[in-house]
């Protein structure tokens, strides 16, 4: 489904907790030696992530999103009160429930003129915001905001709790990916293309509702940990994300030699070296969160975004590629011309 860009990426903001938890630390705490005879370096081996990082208990899902949301909007030098919507779309919320966790930033925002509500959709729910907020761009709105607040350690604390019992280390298998999750904060401020060249280019996205039991978290009473037949996830993720590839950078007339960057969603270093063999993009287009961050969720693209931003490796122009993926399954990809 190629869907036409109307926005532009105006500015971004990250929320990095301080604490650092090492993969070994985590197992430790999870007894998998004691329990299960498992190295504690199994997890950084298997999925090659060294960190993660932890925010404290108080800190709320809708502080790191409102926290990186002020930084997106003073680097940009636009005011709360002129964005006309706030997409929250991490999957840890401040309520199970309700009320949307959207309501929440917009009132530590004072954003008194959005409109605010939540998407929900895995690892994907961050790809989601930005088409949402580009059609109401579209349709004008002045700025958007699409934000959140990954707390993954809530699911790896989880985890761990069920772990510390294991006898079977079929456990820690269907647990891993609650493992890999780390915290952070991130947004993106969305105003209207300047320029028709620039900006978002094109949007392809997919869902494939057959293999939605592969990964699940939570009831209707509690957040839980993350359950994950990792190996078909993988599997069924990557076959729907290169039709989406394929059909997107056709679409758009683009081939791989033109992108700059290719940002994808990161789980891990299988996940990482799996997007290199099938896109045939080299991984020195694609910039490493997950050795040092983990599983951000919702949060990966913009840290990497910012990281590279940062580095001042974008110029006016660069073609860069936005990659998500989430269970149920689904993918989205975004072509997006700097400037």
């Amino acid at each position: 489904m190629f869907l036409n860009g109307h926005s532009r990426i105006v500015s971004v903001g990250i929320e990095q907790p301080q604490e650092r938890v090492t993969s070994r630390e985590l197992m430790q705490e999870a007894r998998v030696k004691e329990n299960l005879g498992i190295s504690d370096m199994y997890l950084e081996r298997l999925t090659g992530i060294r960190e993660r990082r932890r925010a404290a208990d108080a800190m709320r899902p809708s502080d790191l999103a409102t926290k990186a949301a002020e930084r997106a909007l003073e680097r940009a030098g636009v005011s709360a009160r002129d964005v006309h919507f706030i997409v929250y779309a991490g999957m840890t919320r401040d309520h199970c429930i309700e009320p949307s966790t959207a309501h929440h930033v917009q009132s530590k925002l004072n954003a008194v003129n959005a409109h605010a509500f939540d998407v929900s959709n895995a690892c994907l729910g961050f790809m989601n915001g930005i088409l949402a907020v580009d059609n109401f761009l579209a349709s004008g709105a002045r700025y958007g905001l699409v934000v959140t607040g990954e707390k993954g350690s809530i699911y790896a604390k989880n985890a761990i709790e069920q772990l510390k019992s294991a006898t079977d280390d079929s456990l820690l298998s269907e647990l891993l990916a609650s493992l890999t999750l780390g915290d952070v904060g991130a947004a993106f401020l969305l105003g209207r293309k300047q320029h028709p060249d620039h900006g978002f280019a094109g949007f392809d996205f997919a869902s494939d509702g057959d293999h939605a039991k592969l990964c699940w978290c939570g009831d209707d009473k509690n957040f839980g940990a993350v359950h994950a037949d990792m190996p078909n996830l993988l599997r069924e993720s990557t076959e729907l994300g290169m039709s989406v590839y394929s059909k997107l950078i056709k679409a758009l007339s683009w081939c791989n030699a033109d992108l700059r960057w290719y940002i994808p969603h990161q789980i891990g270093k299988i996940s990482f070296k799996i997007h290199t063999k099938v896109t045939g993009v080299p991984s020195s287009k694609m910039p490493n969160s997950y050795e040092t961050f983990g599983n951000l969720i919702t949060g990966n693209i913009p840290v990497c975004v910012d990281a590279i931003e940062s580095d001042n490796g974008l110029s006016e122009g660069d073609k860069i590629w936005l990659a998500g993926a989430g269970s149920g399954v689904c993918a989205g990809h975004a072509g997006v011309v700097w400037g």
